[in-house]
């Protein structure tokens, strides 16, 4: 088993953000018969356009004039690209009227868009993309581990992608340790492992569980006759930690079935090998 280990993330992002739509910019057509001067009402309804952002939203902005005996009927309507109506007033206008009609249609327009701010952006936002569809870490542990009691670390690799609301992929990691007393001399464990993961965060914690396999390294020293020998392992592992702003802190247990032992040559000496790890383990996301 292994001591809480720490391991150490380097996460890369792949793929390119998609670019927003370009929308057209607002239309502003004046048809005046006498009464409407059309440059100041385009002044003023584009100055109401640019304080509520609202030029780049494809609207349309019509203001006509039909003249009468006495003054005119002045008619405003705003109309999005799509054709829906939004707004469609007429103000009867005397000629003593005509030079404030401006700053009447430029308010009406502009109480349109304060109390309905959809009409700025009729687009609901496009849900965000994917912060990452590659990501990529290194990992570091140190280990505690039994029977017997020793210590061991760890290195690798891992490279996972989303997939539904987890993230899965696969891990190549290197682990060695430091040598453990057998009768009068030791024995150190050195192990290559690939391994098949998965994670999935939950609010403020996140989980991962990982299957391991690969080969064994155990080597005697201090011994009147050293020997080595490679072995099959394989292990599972989980994780669960505590989520914070740099990254995860948790605790990880890791075991084996495998009941492999380390034996001297003449069969005197007879050691397990450790097959038990838990640690304390850190995930330090580097984006």
């Amino acid at each position: 088993m292994r001591w809480p280990g720490l391991a150490f993330v380097l996460v890369a992002c792949g793929g390119a953000r998609p670019q927003p739509p370009v929308r057209p910019a607002s239309a502003i057509v004046v048809e005046a018969r006498g009464c409407l001067d059309p440059a100041q009402v385009e002044t003023r309804i584009r100055n109401v356009l640019i304080q509520h952002g609202a030029l780049p939203t494809g609207l349309r902005i019509e203001a006509s004039e039909t003249p009468g005996e006495s003054g005119s009927a002045v008619a405003l309507r705003v109309v999005r690209p799509g054709g829906e109506l939004g707004l469609d007033r007429a103000y009867p206008l005397a000629r003593v009227d005509c030079a404030s009609a401006p700053a009447l249609l430029a308010l009406a327009v502009d109480r349109l868009l304060a109390e309905f701010p959809e009409w700025i952006d009729p687009t609901p936002p496009a849900p965000p993309p994917p912060e990452h569809t590659l990501a990529i870490a290194l990992t570091g542990a140190v280990n505690g581990i039994w029977p017997p009691l020793g210590t061991d670390g760890q290195l690798g690799a891992l490279a996972d992608t989303e997939l539904g609301p987890a993230r899965v992929g696969g891990s190549l990691r290197i682990r060695g340790s430091i040598p453990q007393r057998a009768g009068s001399g030791r024995f150190q464990q050195t192990s290559i492992l690939a391994g098949a993961s998965g994670r999935i965060a939950r609010a403020a914690w996140a989980f991962h569980g990982e299957v391991r396999a690969g080969a064994l390294r155990v080597a005697g020293s201090g011994f009147t006759e050293n020997s080595a020998d490679w072995l099959v392992w394989w292990e599972g592992a989980v994780f669960g930690g505590r989520r914070f702003g740099w990254g995860v802190l948790g605790l990880e247990l890791a075991a084996s079935p495998l009941a492999h032992r380390a034996v001297t040559i003449d069969g005197a000496v007879s050691e397990a090998i450790p097959r038990l790890r838990v640690g304390i383990a850190g995930i330090f996301d580097l984006q």
